[in-house]
């Protein structure tokens, strides 16, 4: 447990110290002058997020936050942002009464996401601290919110729930952009990102109108990886009046992983799969009764579990990953004490695990500790502590980015 809490210590503090120098890419600000920086610039708060931009003109220098009262617009990896003055809608969405109340709206300055530019309309996307809303565009018009809202309604004396939605977005896309050919898309139209720029799209195919989109959507990923594994592990077993400790034993061994990247938050958080190999093989002769204890066994393990990625460069990144390991065994497995005929099975286990690591492009190292186990149950009156902790050295057959 003390590794553990001693790695964890040592991964968060390097992820502090080098979170400074996260996620820059090259982009720029317009300032309220009118006058372009060409800088580097990094998102601190989520995928989407207008409210949490950063900016530094070289690597060198110190990150100073995009402050909505001195620059009107910047831009990075393809994003535009501008300086807005909209409406965000305030009212409640958990309420004790079947009546619906009236919206309720609150004028403010914020950056503005452009998703979509088009001839007769475009869209664009607010986005903070998970409020988000969806703005639409016309020539020579102030910006329209897109009115979606759901309500939980709970009405007093009673335990159950409700939840109902005001889906006007429909009504005022159907009257500022209508378009007969699109009135059934119009009634299943959901108010995400997708659909709505999709809707742009075909009412200015619709119009034969141009049009631009910005935002590329993220798209799942499959990753493949090959390992080399070196484990060391512990053994002992507590048989009164005797102890045995098999001390340590390092294996070099392989395996494989598939990775699948989830497409948010520029694919930070993944699941993965693994199949590992490894084996115990060791004894301890007793020269007084001039008899040996062994332990051999190999086992396939199959981890299935989480992963995280902290963003440090273009290339560089930290990970977090945990999960859930059972192990299968192949070949000649037991427990064997005092003579060859005096054998017992060992009996297969699933332990938890944590880790984590530094990948650089396709290459990554990785650290990982497997909680402890008893794999002599199946031996009568035996118990056992096995230990394990595993470092590896995995390459990608492709850049997850790529």
């Amino acid at each position: 447990m003390k590794r553990i809490v001693l790695f964890l210590f040592l991964l968060t503090a390097a992820v502090s110290f080098l979170f400074g120098q996260a996620a820059f890419r090259p982009g720029y600000i317009i300032t309220n002058d009118h006058k372009r920086l060409d800088c580097e610039i990094a998102n601190y708060g989520s995928e989407h997020s207008s409210m949490d931009y950063y900016y530094r003109m070289s690597r060198h220098d110190t990150a100073t936050h995009i402050d909505i009262r001195y620059v009107e617009a910047f831009s990075v990896e393809d994003k535009h942002f501008f300086r807005a003055r909209i409406l965000t809608e305030t009212s409640p969405e958990q309420i004790t009464t079947d009546t619906l109340p009236p919206l309720r709206w609150e004028e403010k300055y914020a950056f503005i996401q452009q998703l979509f530019d088009g001839e007769l309309a475009s869209l664009y996307f607010f986005d903070d601290e998970g409020v988000y809303r969806f703005y639409l565009g016309l020539p020579d018009q102030p910006l329209i919110p897109l009115i979606y809202k759901r309500y939980i309604i709970q009405l007093i004396n009673t335990e159950s729930s409700s939840i109902r939605e005001n889906n006007a977005f429909r009504k005022q896309l159907q009257d500022k952009l209508p378009c007969p050919e699109l009135a059934d898309k119009l009634n299943k139209l959901h108010y995400n990102e997708r659909d709505l720029t999709d809707y742009l799209k075909d009412y200015h195919e619709c119009k034969g109108a141009q049009y631009h989109l910005y935002e590329q959507r993220m798209k799942s990923k499959l990753n493949f990886k090959v390992s080399l594994l070196m484990n060391r592990t512990t053994f002992q077993i507590d048989d009164l009046p005797d102890h045995y400790n098999f001390g340590k034993e390092i294996d070099v061994t392989g395996g494989l992983e598939m990775e699948y990247l989830i497409p948010h938050n520029r694919y930070k958080l993944s699941l993965f799969a693994e199949g590992n190999y490894y084996y115990r093989h060791s004894s301890i002769y007793d020269a007084t009764l001039d008899q040996t204890t062994a332990i051999h066994f190999q086992a396939i393990e199959i981890p299935l579990g989480v992963n995280y990625y902290f963003i440090l460069q273009e290339d560089q990144k930290l990970f977090l990953r945990t999960g859930v390991a059972p192990e299968f065994h192949t070949g000649e497995n037991y427990m064997m004490f005092y003579n060859p005929n005096n054998k017992y099975d060992l009996n297969t286990i699933t332990t938890f695990f944590i880790g984590g690591g530094y990948r650089f492009k396709r290459v990554s190292l990785e650290y990982r500790y497997y909680t402890k186990q008893n794999i002599t149950q199946a031996v009568y009156h035996r118990s056992s502590v096995f230990t394990r902790m595993t470092f590896m050295l995995k390459f990608s057959f492709w850049e997850p980015g790529e």
